[in-house]
C-alpha cells in the first residue's frame, strides 16, 4: 500500500461524509441517478488524479469514483435548491402588496 492510495481513501472519505451530510434529506434515486450521470466525470478525473498521485489501487480508485459521484450530486442538489429558494423569493416579491378580492 503506498501512501497515494492512503491519500486518496482519506480524500474520498471526507468528500463522503460531507456529501452525505448534504444529501442527507434528498430521495436515494436521486442520488442513485445523478451519481450515476456523474461517472464520465469520474473517467475524466481518475487518470489526472493518478498522473499527480501516482498510481493507484483498486480500492482507492473506487473510493475516489464514489467520492467523486456525490460530491458531484451534492452540488447539483445544492444549486438546485438555490435556484428554487431564488424563485420562490422573487415570485413572494412580485406579489407583495397586492390583495385578492374574497
Amino acid at each position: 500500500m503506498e501512501s497515494a492510495d492512503v491519500v486518496t481513501a482519506l480524500v474520498a472519505l471526507a468528500v463522503i461524509l460531507l456529501a452525505s451530510r448534504l444529501l442527507k434529506n434528498v430521495p436515494f434515486w436521486i442520488i442513485l441517478v445523478l451519481a450515476a450521470a456523474s461517472y464520465p466525470v469520474d473517467v475524466l478525473l481518475l487518470p489526472a488524479w493518478e498522473s499527480v498521485a501516482g498510481a493507484t489501487s483498486t480500492w482507492a480508485s473506487q473510493a475516489f469514483a464514489v467520492g467523486t459521484g456525490l460530491a458531484f450530486t451534492a452540488c447539483l442538489v445544492q444549486a438546485f435548491r438555490g435556484f428554487a429558494s431564488l424563485r420562490k423569493a422573487r415570485a413572494a416579491r412580485l406579489y407583495h402588496g397586492r390583495e385578492t378580492d374574497a
